[in-house]
C-alpha cells in the first residue's frame, strides 16, 4: 500500500506542484494565509523524498562520490552567486 501510494506520489508530484502555482497564482489572497505553514510542507515534501531513496542509491553515492561532491560545491557557490544577480537585477533588497 505504501509502495504504491509512494509510486503515485512521485510520478504525479509535478502535476500537483503545477496544480497549486496555478492556484496561488489565482488566488493569491487565500494561498497567503498559508504562509505559517510553507516549512512544515516543506518538511513533508523532503521526508517524502527521502523515503524514495534506496539502499541501493546510497552504495552509488559512495561508489562514485565525484558527482556529489561537484553537486555540493556547485550548489554553495554558483547557485548563491546567481541569486544575487537575480536579486540585484530585479532591484530585490539583498
Amino acid at each position: 500500500m505504501f509502495q504504491k501510494l509512494s509510486k503515485f506520489a512521485t510520478k504525479s508530484f509535478l502535476v500537483w506542484m503545477l496544480v497549486a502555482a496555478v492556484i496561488g497564482f489565482i488566488f493569491p489572497q487565500h494561498v497567503a494565509t498559508l504562509g505559517k505553514w510553507v516549512p512544515y510542507l516543506l518538511g513533508i515534501v523532503m521526508l517524502g523524498m527521502g523515503l524514495t531513496i534506496t539502499p541501493n542509491d546510497f552504495k552509488m553515492v559512495f561508489k562514485a562520490p565525484r558527482a556529489v561532491i561537484i553537486g555540493v560545491c556547485l550548489q554553495f557557490s554558483i547557485m548563491p552567486t546567481l541569486a544575487f544577480i537575480i536579486a540585484k537585477s530585479f532591484h530585490l533588497p539583498t
